[in-house]
């Protein structure tokens, strides 16, 4: 990566005369297999010579840039290109303002020309629309004989970058309102009376449990991006599955089947994220119920296999048939109907890139389904990254 301070060289002042322009964009046409690969890929594709100036665009960089012709972008620069409103601000064009020092494409382009590939986030706002652009901009050097270019990838992201900044505000919003009604309810007087007392009860427990499906999405979202923190604290094994048991026998799902704590359960001390490691045993759990009939019983349990691990256990009656279970931790497959299928999926994302256990599930037609997690008592070492 480039760092640029107040002072670092930005994009060349000087450019390639429109003769040696074409001189160079004739020398790329005359490869035509790789022009030809080029133009079948999707994402908008440009080739810079050391001036920035563009000598070759892909169909679909056309298509970005609302460009029939691509002799009309030779020479160009891709904030000019783009119609950046920034592009023309100084006499020598794009990149070479004091704004563009913090530009994605600027940074990713010069390192590519310092011979490393380079990944950078673009932000554009176009001259005449009202709405930003994001750009994701990848690049790479690439020789051709004795001259030196640089192929610059465009994937514009700014639904994606919208998306993410109206989920955030989403819940955060929901997460204050949700707060306040929780905490309202739980301060009504003491005097009320029985039946108004067990009246807020049932409202509070219903706000918890909206409380707590609420963050679980957030979470899921979070760990997806890579940008789940954890809040590694002592827990203890025994307590936390009586939270868990306590707040889960409300929903649907658990009516008319008894959940019991492992009279073999033991009571340990272990580090963990609280909150995070209550939604994979929770999801655990209510996925259990939702596999289990009436009248059936879901046991979760603990046991120690070593000094250095907890194993968690969540056991239903029914067993899976080889179908489900070649698919049960795929995202977005569900035997319950669209729109479903994201709950062991974030039991395996979470158990395991973020809380550094291993997740597993045995299920058999006479012993049932048990799913497991095992994780290290002394907590996570680090995230998994390489789960994804």
């Amino acid at each position: 990566m480039v760092s640029l301070s107040a002072h670092a060289p930005l994009a060349p002042a000087t450019r390639l005369d429109r003769k040696e322009i074409e001189r160079q964009v004739a020398r790329v046409a005359k490869t035509p297999l790789l022009c030809n690969q080029l133009d079948m890929v999707p994402d908008s594709i440009l080739i810079l010579n050391e001036r920035h100036q563009i000598v070759f665009a892909n169909s679909a960089a056309l298509s970005l840039l609302g460009v029939f012709k691509r002799k009309d972008l030779y020479g160009l620069r891709p904030g000019e290109a783009l119609h950046c409103v920034h592009a023309n601000e100084s006499e020598h064009g794009c990149g070479t303002t004091l704004l563009c020092r913090a530009c994605g494409a600027v940074k990713s382009v010069l390192t590519a020309f310092q011979g490393t590939r380079s990944v950078e986030e673009c932000h554009v706002n176009i001259t005449g629309r009202y709405l930003p652009h994001d750009f994701r901009v990848t690049t790479s050097p690439y020789f051709f004989t004795d001259e030196h270019f640089v192929m610059l990838v465009l994937n514009d992201i700014s639904n994606e970058k919208r998306k993410e900044v109206l989920e955030r505000i989403f819940f955060h919003d929901i997460n204050n309102t949700l707060q306040i009604l929780l905490s309202t309810v739980e301060i009504m007087p003491r005097h009320a009376t029985n039946k108004e007392n067990g009246l807020a009860q049932i409202i509070t427990t219903g706000i918890k449990m909206l409380v707590n499906e609420v963050k679980s999405q957030e979470s899921l979202l979070l760990a997806e991006d890579g940008d789940l923190a954890l809040d590694l604290v002592e827990l203890r094994s025994k307590e936390i599955l009586q939270e868990v048991v306590s707040l889960n026998r409300h929903y649907n799902c658990a009516r008319k089947k008894k959940i019991k704590i492992d009279d073999q359960a033991i009571d340990a001390v272990f580090v963990s994220d609280k909150n995070q490691f209550s939604r994979v045993i929770g999801n655990m759990l209510k996925n259990a119920l939702e596999a289990s009939t009436i009248k059936n019983t879901v046991t979760i349990g603990c046991k120690k296999p070593s000094d250095e691990q907890i194993l968690f256990c969540v056991h239903n009656e029914q067993h899976m048939d080889q179908s489900v279970k070649d698919q049960v931790f795929t995202r977005s497959f569900s035997t319950k109907g669209t729109g479903r299928g994201v709950g062991t999926y974030s039991i395996k994302l979470l158990g395991e890139r973020y809380l550094g256990g291993a997740v597993s599930f045995v299920s058999t037609p006479n012993a049932g389904t048990t799913f497991s997690i095992e994780l290290p008592v002394a907590g996570p070492s680090e995230v998994n990254s390489s789960f994804l």
